[in-house]
């Protein structure tokens, strides 16, 4: 992962934003965009998006392995 501070994988291998659990709403400081951006390049399943506005979406809350 190339931004793990950034991303973490739940126990089901879903993969989610740590800082405001996918909701779109907590801005980067300069440090962190270098580390996404970088991140949202390289992504190969191209599952990371970006936003000036928060996602219409509840906190996400990791999944267990089933």
């Amino acid at each position: 992962m190339l931004a793990p501070d950034l991303f973490d994988y739940d126990q089901a291998g879903i993969a989610y934003y740590k800082p405001d659990r996918n909701t779109g709403t907590k801005a980067l400081d300069d440090q962190a965009t270098i580390h996404f951006r970088l991140a949202y390049k390289r992504c190969p399943t191209h599952a990371i998006k970006r936003s000036d506005h928060p996602f219409d979406a509840e906190p996400y809350t990791p999944t267990k392995a089933e």
